[in-house]
């Protein structure tokens, strides 16, 4: 099972004022959320995108509403039960936990790299 602890661990190492990337050119997204809202069960099947919601709700817990819409997830019980599935399947999975962790370091960084805003 993945610990909220290193979840919130990486997430939390990034500094506000970080300068764009090469040229002064924002870094490009490496989990690019596209226009068209994911379905939950799109978003369960994509460990990635989990990752993303994840670090994104960390990043501004005060604008949960406002993510959860921006991913789909209809209510604090949909969340939940995101949430329930995906440590199910880490459990039973220890390669796509790590896939997971490696997801939130990648988004993460990215955030970091090009000053905390997401797309």
């Amino acid at each position: 099972m993945v610990e909220r602890a290193a979840f919130a661990h990486h997430v939390g190492q990034r500094e506000r004022h970080q300068t764009p990337g090469p040229r002064g050119r924002r870094p490009t997204d490496p989990f690019p959320v596209t226009e068209n809202r994911p379905a939950p069960k799109e978003l369960l099947s994509d460990v990635r995108r989990y990752a993303r919601y994840r670090v994104d709700l960390l990043r501004a817990p005060h604008e949960a509403a406002q993510t959860r819409a921006r991913y789909g997830i209809a209510n604090d019980q949909a969340h939940a039960d995101l949430v329930a599935a995906f440590d199910a399947r880490f459990a039973d999975d220890p390669n796509l936990a790590a896939e997971y962790q490696e997801a939130v370091r990648t988004y993460s960084a990215w955030l970091n790299e090009s000053g905390g805003s997401h797309g």
